[in-house]
């Protein structure tokens, strides 16, 4: 099984390999330059910050830095999440309110397979979602929740998470729909947002806070207002009701015939 743009799968390869070699120091971890970029996602989950490898996979990088600083990834939703597996997102069809066209959606714009001995999947690795040409991927991409070595060579990993991989982890353990909806088996119930991807060069220079929830209300299955501001509309409206009914009231008695002793 492996990362895709229209859910085309390889099968997918059992991996023996420990956890520990995200930190492993013969994998993903040869010296790249200082001025390699970060990118810092921000997640309804918490925050996943990233190295992008600048030097060993500039094509794909590039692509995911124009991306993100022109928004592109702003509001998307993670669209498929297996445990143990990989969580993926970058699908601009997940915006709209048809859930089976999450998957086959993308930038407009392809890029080729970019392949480097020294990036493979270890645990937290980022890499390129593609369809069954190698050269197809685009937007969509993965995170590695444990280490996939089974994809390597066949994905381009071109970043790997340094921070926030308990989040990876929290993502990849929501609830699908599994059997309930076998087409979509893998997305999650409750939508998991990526709100944005800020691409900076230091995150400790960065003060970054994350929001509790978007800026816009909206009206979901249950009627929401902020705070202190629906309390006050609530009010509102009941005064106006209040009003309306007592006019109405009075002026049916006044329209009411009167009986009067002959």
């Amino acid at each position: 099984m492996g990362p895709s743009n229209f859910l085309i799968l390889p099968v997918r390869c059992i991996d023996t390999v420990s956890a520990s070699s995200f930190n492993s120091e013969d994998e993903n971890t040869t010296d790249e330059p200082e001025e390699n970029r970060i990118a810092i996602i921000d997640t309804s989950y918490g925050i996943i910050k990233i190295e992008l490898f600048e030097q060993r996979a500039p094509i794909s990088t590039a692509n995911f830095i124009d991306l993100s600083i022109d928004a592109f990834y702003d509001g998307l939703l993670f669209h498929r999440v297996i445990d143990d597996f990989v969580i993926q997102t970058g699908d601009p069809n997940t915006k709209d309110n048809n859930p089976y066209n999450d998957g086959s959606g993308g930038s407009g714009k392809t890029i080729p397979l970019e392949l480097h001995p020294e990036l493979t999947h270890v645990d937290g690795a980022v890499g390129m979602a593609r369809g069954t040409d190698e050269d197809s991927a685009t937007s969509q991409f993965y995170i590695c929740d444990g280490p996939q070595h089974g994809l390597d060579g066949n994905y381009a990993v071109f970043a790997l998470v340094f921070e926030g991989i308990e989040v990876v982890r929290k993502i990849a353990e929501v609830e699908t729909w599994g059997n309930k909806r076998p087409i979509i088996k893998d997305q999650p119930i409750e939508d998991v947002i990526m709100y944005s991807v800020f691409i900076t060069t230091n995150d400790t220079e960065f003060q970054y806070t994350a929001p509790d929830e978007p800026d816009d209300w909206s009206f979901d299955e249950t009627f929401r207002l902020p705070g202190f501001e629906g309390a006050v509309v609530l009010v509102g409206l009941f005064l106006v009701v209040f009003i309306t009914k007592n006019k109405k009231h009075r002026s049916s008695k006044s329209q009411a015939p009167r009986h009067t002793q002959k």
